[in-house]
C-alpha cells in the first residue's frame, strides 16, 4: 500500500462530514463565521506609526552624531598629539565589548 493511498479514507471522510457532526465539534452550536470588515484608517494608523517611529530612530542618530563630533572636538583640544596618537591606538586594537 502506498503511504498517500493509506490516508485517503481520513480525507474523504472529511470531504463527506454531514451537518450533525459539524454541529457535534463545536459544541452543539451552529455558529456563522465572522466576516470581517476592512477599517479603513487601518493604512493610515499603520502610516502614522511607521512615521513616528523612523522619526525617533532619525533623531536619536543625529544626537548621537553630534554627540560623536562634540566629544572629538573635547578630546583633541585637551590631549596632545602624541596622547591623541595613543589614544587612537588603543580605541583600534581594543576588544568590542
Amino acid at each position: 500500500m502506498k503511504p498517500i493511498a493509506r490516508y485517503q479514507h481520513l480525507v474523504a471522510r472529511e470531504a463527506v462530514m454531514t451537518e450533525s457532526e459539524a454541529t457535534q465539534r463545536n459544541g452543539g452550536e451552529e455558529k456563522e463565521p465572522k466576516k470581517r470588515r476592512k477599517d479603513p484608517r487601518a493604512g493610515e494608523a499603520w502610516g502614522a506609526a511607521l512615521t513616528r517611529d523612523t522619526s525617533i530612530y532619525v533623531i536619536g542618530a543625529v544626537i548621537g552624531f553630534l554627540l560623536a563630533l562634540i566629544s572629538i572636538a573635547v578630546v583633541t583640544r585637551f590631549l596632545a598629539v602624541a596622547q591623541f596618537g595613543q589614544l587612537a591606538l588603543l580605541l583600534t586594537f581594543r576588544r568590542p565589548s
